[in-house]
């Protein structure tokens, strides 16, 4: 990451890293969706991880399915508490001096440091960042390519989705399906761009209520039950505020599923080196010839393919 910023910006970038801070109440919805997923996950570790330590107590190895099972759900149940955040800012430190612990989403607060800082480039793979009214470039990486990047300027995607002015572009962003609202019902990415892009108010709120009249007409809904919809989005990506959530994550969960996951992986390690301790290297059977001898993997002669001498 360090060459590609370097690569792109020039060596004496002024970098400043961003880590999210405590929960916000405006993405209550998105949370509320991710703690079911890691509900579903720990559930289903309740069942994977017995298997893998009843193996292991056997001294058997665990098939690959598994343990590739049991990593997948290990992955969507881990989430950085309080404790990981404050290791990570304290690692990242000692080798970046410019690091911002955010009070809630580093989105928000980079969204407000380009407010103040008009030449500023973000790097990040969230793509919200450019419906930030100040946020004019990302480097973003490119999914399922490793440390290849693109350079997303605001003015190509205004280009590309056809809309007026930047001011639209941050209209669609509240009016989309993201963390913070859900977008009207019926109506899919294409036909809000096009929603979007005949509007004809100035204010980012006025554009707000000019859509969802228009939106509640083309999607058949009622206007007057859309029109809180998108407070959460509004008051994030336009008034750049978010409140402090009451409820913080915990990762307890993934900490002792995960030593139960080690604990299984060195018992087994320790049962095998147990029984090639005990195991012979080398079996001579009877009335073998000189010379002949062959290493066998058991001490036990009954193992031995039957061999006949004339």
């Amino acid at each position: 990451m360090a060459a590609v910023i370097e690569k792109v910006f020039g060596a004496f970038a002024n970098i400043r890293i961003h880590i999210d801070g405590l929960r916000c109440s405006e993405k209550v919805l998105a949370y509320a969706e991710r703690d079911e997923k890691r509900l579903q996950a720990s559930k289903r570790l309740d069942i994977l991880l017995p298997r893998m330590i009843a193996r292991s107590n056997e001294g058997k190895w665990s098939s690959r399915s598994l343990i590739k099972e049991i990593k997948s759900n290990l992955r969507q149940l881990f989430t950085f508490s309080k404790k990981e955040k404050d290791a990570f800012e304290t690692a990242l430190k000692s080798k970046f001096p410019n690091v911002c612990r955010c009070k809630t989403e580093a989105d928000l607060c980079i969204g407000i440091e380009c407010t103040a800082n008009a030449d500023c480039y973000v790097v990040s793979g969230d793509s919200d960042l450019l419906v930030y009214q100040n946020v004019e470039k990302v480097l973003r990486p490119i999914p399922k390519r490793h440390h290849e990047f693109a350079l997303y300027e605001k003015d190509d995607i205004l280009d590309a989705l056809d809309l007026p002015s930047a001011t639209h572009l941050l209209l669609y962003g509240i009016i989309s399906d993201n963390d913070y609202s859900k977008n009207v019902r019926n109506l899919g990415l294409s036909r809000n761009a096009d929603i979007v892009a005949g509007i004809t108010e100035a204010s980012v709120p006025n554009m707000l209520k000019e859509y969802i009249k228009n939106a509640s007409s083309a999607a058949n809904v009622n206007e007057a039950i859309e029109s809180s919809r998108f407070d959460n989005s509004l008051n994030v990506f336009y008034d750049l505020q978010q409140t402090k959530a009451k409820q913080q994550i915990d990762n307890n969960d993934f900490l002792g599923y995960h030593k139960q996951m080690t604990d299984a992986m060195k018992t087994r390690s320790q049962l095998r080196n147990q029984n090639q301790s005990l195991r012979g290297q080398f079996y001579v059977p009877k009335r073998a010839k000189p010379n002949h001898y062959r290493p066998v993997f058991s001490c036990k002669e009954a193992m031995l393919p039957p061999k006949h001498y004339d």
